[in-house]
């Protein structure tokens, strides 16, 4: 995991860094651009992932041209139920996430009336995404568990794609609405279940893939991902997937 998240970093740090180069080349007009910085919060994470706190730059590097980078904690929401005919769900110990992404702006030329950071824009996005969650199972079926168990969940996601979107600049371009409508990505998604406790270490697979199918029934984002997939004798499970990005962010301009 650890090899995986350094390489995700890598990667990140990488596109931020051809950024950087593109916004060197813009032209000087960039030095005389109108209130060129935007500092962001996500809302719709809010309907997400709870608790959270997502915070976005965004800085424009021409009249058409920005880059923005997000950041910040986000957790998935917690479950309660049965997870299977075997195992309740009865208490979550612990949850951590984070989010990391950029992007590079293009603001439409001919479709927009004003300079970026406004107007009707695409472009090309790097994110990735961390989650690890700490649950207590309950035994429902005593012939093969006995007392609590423990389970551990880590999901990794890197995901490079495309966005559309618009942002508002209102009250006297102070303030903006920053609406991503779509975002079709290629995303990877690395799942890794342990399970602790005292249990039929025979049947441990058949276990983790019902709790791993579980998690993602509860989690729609995902997507179906498990349904021709299972987790190997590791508890990990690789899987490839069309991911998507939408949101809604409000900033201040200056």
């Amino acid at each position: 995991m650890k090899k995986n998240t350094t390489a995700c970093l890598l990667f990140i740090s990488i596109f931020l860094f051809s950024l950087r180069l593109s916004a060197q080349s813009s032209d000087s007009s960039a030095k005389k651009l109108f209130k060129p910085n935007i500092i962001k919060i996500n809302l719709s994470s809010f309907a997400l992932y709870r608790p959270n706190f997502l915070l976005t730059y965004e800085r424009a590097v021409g009249q058409h041209k920005s880059f923005s980078v997000e950041a910040g904690y986000i957790t998935l929401p917690k479950l309660i139920g049965s997870a299977s005919s075997d195992f309740n769900v009865s208490d979550e110990s612990s949850r951590s996430g984070f989010k990391m992404d950029a992007d590079f702006r293009f603001y439409f030329k001919k479709e927009n009336k004003f300079a970026a950071p406004h107007g009707l824009y695409w472009g090309p996005y790097a994110a990735y995404y961390y989650f690890k969650n700490e649950r207590t199972l309950t035994a429902l079926d005593t012939s093969i568990a006995t007392g609590t168990l423990n389970l551990t969940t880590t999901i990794q996601s890197p995901q490079l794609g495309v966005e559309l979107g618009y942002q508002f600049s209102l009250l006297k371009d102070h303030m903006t609405i920053d609406l991503l409508l779509a975002g079709p990505a290629v995303a990877w998604y690395k799942a890794k279940l342990s399970l602790t406790g005292d249990y039929d270490l025979n049947e441990e697979n058949a276990y983790l893939n019902d709790l791993l199918k579980f998690l993602i029934d509860n989690f729609p984002l995902m997507g179906n991902l498990v349904e021709d997939k299972e987790v190997s004798t590791k508890g990990v499970a690789d899987l490839f997937a069309v991911g998507f990005r939408y949101s809604v962010s409000v900033g201040y301009r200056f």
